[in-house]
């Protein structure tokens, strides 16, 4: 690695907590993913390209645009 120092890891075993309902946050976490995955399904249908992007040129605003549509 070539490095002018030398590298410190601390590697530990991660325990869980006792008295966690491990049941009730598998639950919440499985629901929260069929949450997410409704919305992603959605929100393709009103974001077409041909209705986002305007004409063929390279424009700010179009990168823009496309920029937080990915992002989102």
């Amino acid at each position: 690695m070539k490095l002018d120092y030398t590298p410190i890891v601390h590697v530990q075993r991660v325990k869980g907590k006792k008295g966690i309902d491990a049941e009730a946050i598998e639950k919440e976490v499985r629901e929260a993913m069929e949450e997410q995955k409704a919305i992603l399904e959605i929100s393709k249908y009103p974001v077409k390209d041909t209705d986002v992007i305007r004409g063929n040129e390279v424009t700010e605003e179009n990168l823009d645009t496309v920029y937080y549509l990915d992002d989102a």
